[in-house]
């Protein structure tokens, strides 16, 4: 037998991960013979994981006792509101608190929140001490009610950003918002919601003293001369007197289910970043070495925020987006390269790069096309082929003539998983760059809506840099095709184009020896039962690739057999695999 103790799983980075592998450790028959001991701090997501698969340990609570009075006596003697009492009057509140607790530290926290708020005398202060609530949800009930009116705002908002942030499932834990992002987000809202509060202080005090004991400010270091504060629910209690509140209060404040807290709060962080300016730009590169240890917890700055999580919000809930009658205009002017915002929007998010996964931030317009053909392109670039269609079915123009837009634009290398080595162009119709960038983000959905949604597309250039692209991935470590697929899109595109394509006669270079080059064994073994014939060496009177074109790399092998091909060092795109491409050149061999 063995025995695994793993303490405060609550203050793991990746907590899923972690309580995955806990229940597969309690469930999995090849562990029977493990033994687990797991403490944490009570958080919902941990408590409703380990409740399936843990047996109960009861603690007496009464053996809690003594370190509660003991917290009770210290936090009696240095809280600046009990300093005026009588020594009588604190070991009054000391019994009140201790007995009334029943073991639970967050009831007497959230006592001492209710005392901190009573403004009268040692008499009043006496009445609320013999009517202190029983229960954690009482204390919850009667800190609502003492939060005077110009507070209240403030309160309902702090929560609403915190359980934003978990639904959106941003950070990964039980929800946690910056506070230089808190205070600024609040600022900007109440101004624009609650009349006559522009000249409001919103700070980091007046957030603590207002909230008191529903939430917890914790230290994130960022760099070894910096930190952020992180706020966040105090306790899993409060959470759940808000669902509480939600489902069984017909006059709640507050609501918690996911689609109504993404569909509220992503409203104003569209239209904060439909703001993004200069200045926002200084403003997050004035932090020293924010690019070098920046976190979205250390997200500086409500525009860096609202940037960088609404597009990762997007992504992961489109569906909301999408049947939403107001956000679904602001996305498509998020993503609209004509407006002004865009050019510092990009720029933003380029900073950014190492915390979100969206790759048109390496992509440049040398010309910006007078349609919705780049918000078509950002849209399919971010995977959001939900949001694409109600696009097309929206817009009020001929969607072929959208379709069929050219598009001028430049290609940042580094940005892509599949980097081809520089900087190149393309200029192509909206559909053939799109089913590129689908090969080089490896967007095998997006790659798919495109060939099944029958608009036309150069099938000749397509099925080349299919053949550059299909493997590549594999061979950086990656892979292209996804576990269990039956069908890749390369297969897909080789049914759709036949095989008068595959042997095109006007092509500089076969794909047949683009994919000898690449010394992928799989896109050749697709080749050749698809019909490509090896003996085809590409066209002479077929014009060579210019030197600004992604392909221009594979010029020189025109006119070559693929074995003469495979004499030749791989191409650039290849450089540094070597390891990786003993392997696949013997299979290359034996195929042809």
């Amino acid at each position: 037998m063995v025995y695994v103790t793993i303490d405060a799983v609550d203050e793991t980075e990746n907590r899923k991960d972690l309580l995955d592998v806990l229940r597969k450790l309690a469930t999995d028959q090849r562990f029977a013979k493990i033994r687990l001991l797991v403490t944490s701090r009570e958080h919902r997501d941990i408590a409703l994981t380990l409740m399936k698969i843990s047996a109960e340990i009861r603690m007496h609570k009464l053996s809690l006792l003594p370190d509660i009075k003991l917290y009770v006596e210290t936090r009696l003697q240095r809280e600046p509101f009990a300093q005026t009492w009588s020594s009588d009057l604190r070991r009054e509140a000391a019994e009140a608190m201790v007995y009334g607790a029943e073991g639970m530290f967050q009831l007497v926290v959230c006592q001492f929140d209710l005392l901190r708020r009573i403004k009268g005398t040692p008499a009043a202060i006496r009445q609320k001490l013999r009517r202190l609530p029983e229960r954690i949800e009482g204390v919850y009930d009667r800190i609502f009610e003492q939060i005077s009116v110009d507070d209240f705002p403030i309160v309902i908002l702090v929560l609403k950003w915190i359980c934003f942030d978990q639904q959106m499932l941003i950070t990964g834990g039980e929800g946690s918002v910056n506070m230089n992002v808190l205070t600024e987000a609040i600022a900007e809202e109440l101004v624009t919601e609650v009349s006559g509060t522009e000249n409001w202080r919103v700070d980091r005090e007046r957030i603590r003293e207002c909230c008191g004991c529903l939430i917890t400010v914790d230290r994130h270091d960022c760099a070894a001369d910096r930190y952020s504060e992180l706020v966040g629910l105090a306790n899993y209690t409060v959470l759940e007197y808000l669902q509480y509140c939600e489902q069984n209060r017909p006059d709640t404040f507050f609501f918690l289910g996911q689609k109504a807290t993404i569909e509220d709060r992503a409203a104003i962080m569209l239209q904060r970043a439909l703001k993004s300016n200069a200045q926002d730009l200084e403003e997050i590169k004035s932090f020293e070495d924010y690019t070098a240890n920046i976190t979205n917890l250390s997200l500086p700055t409500f525009s860096s925020y609202c940037i960088v999580n609404i597009l990762r919000g997007i992504r992961l809930h489109q569906e909301y987006f999408a049947e939403n009658p107001t956000l679904f205009p602001l996305v498509t002017k998020l993503l609209d390269p004509r407006r002004h915002h865009y050019r510092w929007f990009i720029r933003i998010l380029r900073l950014h790069r190492d915390l979100i996964d969206l790759e048109y931030c390496g992509v440049s317009w040398n010309a910006v096309p007078d349609n919705a053909s780049g918000v078509l392109l950002n849209l399919l670039m971010a995977g959001c082929c939900q949001l694409s269609t109600k696009l097309m079915a929206a817009y009020e123009g001929n969607n072929m003539e959208l379709l069929g837009t050219q598009l001028d634009l430049k290609f940042d290398p580094t940005f892509f998983p599949v980097n081809l080595g520089r900087t190149w162009t393309s200029r192509a119709p909206v559909v053939d760059v799109l089913l590129l960038l689908s090969l080089l983000i490896s967007e095998q959905e997006v790659s798919r809506f495109l060939l099944r949604s029958g608009w036309k597309f150069n099938r000749q250039n397509t099925l080349l840099f299919f053949a550059l692209v299909h493997d590549a991935r594999h061979t950086m470590g990656d892979t292209w095709c996804l576990p269990g697929d039956l069908e890749c899109s390369f297969q897909q595109l080789l049914k759709l184009v036949g095989s008068d394509v595959v042997n095109t006669p006007d092509c500089y270079t076969t794909p047949l020896q683009i994919a000898v080059a690449m010394r992928d064994p799989s896109s050749i073994k697709l080749l050749l039962q698809a019909g490509a014939n090896p003996n085809t060496r590409g066209s002479s009177t077929a014009g060579a690739w210019p030197l600004d074109h992604a392909l221009s790399e594979f010029n020189g092998f025109r006119n070559m057999w693929p074995e003469q091909i495979l004499e030749l060092p791989p191409p650039k795109i290849l450089s540094g695999y070597a390891n990786k491409l003993e392997d696949k050149e013997r299979e290359t061999r034996e195929l042809l």
